[in-house]
C-alpha cells in the first residue's frame, strides 16, 4: 500500500504573485523557488475582494472552506460547524495537519482544522484583537 503524498501548502499575503527569484533574479528566494519547481504554483489566482480591511481574513476563510465571499459568516471571522475546512477533510483521509502563522478565524476553527500548530497569531486588526 503506497503512502499518500505529503502536502505543503503555503499561503502568503502582502506579496505580489511574482515576488520570487524564479521570476526576478535580483530577489533571493531559493527555498521557495525550489518548492515552486517541484510543486504547484497558481499563476492565475486572484483576490475576490474583501468586506473588511484585513483582506487576509476573508481570503483565508474562503480558501479553507471553499465558500464564496458572500457565503462567509461574520466576514470570515466565524466559521460555522457546517462549513467544513480543508484541514478537516485532510484529517478524515488520515493526514496529520499542522498550522502556523496567522489565523484570523477563531481558535475553535483552527483546532477543527489542525492536529497541531505553533506560533499561531489569532488576532485581527488593531482594536479588534479578540483572542
Amino acid at each position: 500500500m503506497s503512502r499518500p503524498p505529503n502536502i505543503l501548502f503555503i499561503m502568503m499575503d502582502d506579496q505580489r504573485h511574482d515576488a520570487f527569484g524564479a521570476f526576478h533574479p535580483v530577489l533571493k528566494t531559493p527555498h521557495l523557488d525550489r518548492l515552486m519547481r517541484g510543486g504547484v504554483y497558481c499563476s492565475r489566482a486572484h483576490l475576490m475582494g474583501s468586506t473588511v480591511g484585513a483582506v487576509s481574513m476573508p481570503s483565508r476563510a474562503m480558501l479553507h472552506t471553499s465558500r464564496h465571499l458572500d457565503e462567509l459568516v461574520d466576514d470570515g471571522h466565524t466559521i460555522p460547524q457546517n462549513h467544513p475546512l480543508i484541514g478537516e477533510h485532510l484529517r478524515s483521509l488520515g493526514y496529520h495537519t499542522h498550522g502556523g502563522g496567522k489565523w484570523h478565524q477563531s481558535p475553535a476553527s483552527f483546532h477543527r482544522s489542525f492536529d497541531s500548530g505553533g506560533e499561531i497569531h489569532f488576532s485581527g486588526m488593531g482594536e479588534f484583537n479578540l483572542f
